[in-house]
């Protein structure tokens, strides 16, 4: 659930420790409150002047299958 204390310490840990290199990240999972989450990760990003980054989760069906990712990622 939404509570401004956690958020709070919670990006000021990120601020002091990573400074710039930290991103809110916006995926899409259907888990469930996955929708409050991203309208509360977008309306904080400039609040707290956060980038943002759209993911998509990455699924192999076999193990074997990671190295052709990798590879595809690096030509990227």
């Amino acid at each position: 659930k939404n509570n401004p204390g956690v958020i709070e310490s919670v990006v000021s840990f990120y601020n002091q420790h990573f400074s710039d290199h930290y991103y809110l990240e916006l995926i899409s999972t259907d888990s469930p409150l996955e929708e409050d989450y991203l309208h509360m990760a977008v309306e904080l990003a400039p609040k707290e002047q956060l980038p943002v980054v759209a993911t998509n989760e990455v699924v192999f069906l076999n193990p074997e299958n990671f190295e052709a990712h990798e590879i595809r990622v690096a030509i990227f």
